[in-house]
């Protein structure tokens, strides 16, 4: 009954009340191994390092089933490693899981913390090799960042793109779905990660819609323009995207695109003509520095390709025929 007290008190965060019934239990029964191991936890949850390696080496005293100690100790030097007592502890969880998993055999939770032990102590081999006699569990599935995190270090970009795929999924990380998408788009040389891509951008895109009908507009400009970054070569979805920033006002962004629709598709002449009008619209935005060939300026407009969208007048100072520069501004603006 006491320790059910403590470990109530143990999830309503009073270790206070928690220790004092663990002592009560003690007091009982000085050889009460679960009483003993509780207090082992305590201790080390409350950064008390060498109280927790005592209860520890009292229960190794008392205990008859060896495995069992072995393995809780592991797993307390490994709660030690996240509360500020870093590699010392980690390298001694890693002893004692390899000793229980060596007599126990393949535990999937110890295997599964050994795994990410050795990736933090920078083993990420050896933590490759754990991961696959890991390959018929669901630990993999459990842990997907984990697993992530060991595929990147090991340039698996196979494994790592699954496994971002999978914490995307499960939501297991607020930026799971980013990293899932900066992968996709950083590694996809070959192209061999485009259906990833093109399935990554529709889900944008339907979440683009849902912000939509929310009314929240600012966060479906975000949706778009990812889902424009992950499969820029859709011209149904640049369009879609131009025809938003000109809705919206947002001329320096509808400038950009149609410059990169015009280099991109030269023989489509309604995008001159429509940078043209936005340009009359805007007359404060002067290009400044114009790609012009002089000798077929006049019979080849499109060739002006270059506009800062910062205007600054004394850069144009460095022209030394205004009167040509005149002519061909007020021809294409």
């Amino acid at each position: 009954m006491n320790l059910a007290f403590a470990q109530y008190y143990r999830y309503q965060g009073r270790n206070d009340l928690r220790r004092g019934f663990i002592e009560k239990a003690l007091r009982i029964n000085n050889s009460s191994i679960p009483a003993i191991l509780e207090l082992a936890v305590l201790s080390a949850e409350e950064g008390k390092i060498a109280d927790a390696e005592k209860a520890l080496e009292k229960a190794a005293l008392i205990s008859p089933d060896g495995l069992t100690l072995i393995k809780k100790r592991a797993e307390i030097h490994y709660a030690l490693s996240f509360r500020g007592f870093g590699q010392s502890q980690l390298e001694k969880a890693r002893h004692y899981y390899r000793s229980y998993i060596y007599a126990a055999g393949d535990d999937p939770v110890a295997l599964s913390d050994l795994i990410h032990i050795e990736y933090l102590l920078g083993h990420s081999f050896e933590a490759k090799k754990l991961s696959d006699r890991l390959a018929d569990s669901s630990y993999g599935q459990r842990r997907p960042i984990l697993f992530a995190n060991i595929a990147e270090a090991n340039g698996d970009i196979t494994s790592l793109v699954n496994y971002l795929q999978l914490a995307c999924e499960q939501r297991s990380m607020p930026l799971s779905c980013f990293r899932f998408e900066e992968v996709l788009i950083h590694n996809d040389q070959n192209r061999s990660l485009a259906l990833h891509r093109l399935n990554r951008m529709k889900v944008r895109i339907e979440e683009a819609k849902r912000r939509r009908a929310r009314n929240r507009t600012d966060l479906e400009d975000l949706h778009l323009k990812r889902a424009v970054e992950l499969n820029s070569e859709d011209p149904n979805l640049r369009r879609q995207i131009l025809e938003r920033f000109r809705k919206d006002g947002a001329f320096e962004d509808y400038i950009k695109l149609l410059l990169q629709l015009r280099q991109d598709e030269p023989n489509e002449h309604k995008w001159n003509i429509r940078l043209s009008e936005a340009l009359r619209l805007k007359s404060k935005y002067l290009p400044y520095r114009i790609g012009l060939d002089e000798s077929e300026y006049r019979r080849r407009s499109q060739k002006i390709l270059v506009f800062d969208l910062q205007p600054n007048q004394t850069m144009m100072q460095h022209y030394r025929e205004p009167s040509l520069v005149a002519y061909s501004l007020s021809n294409f603006i």
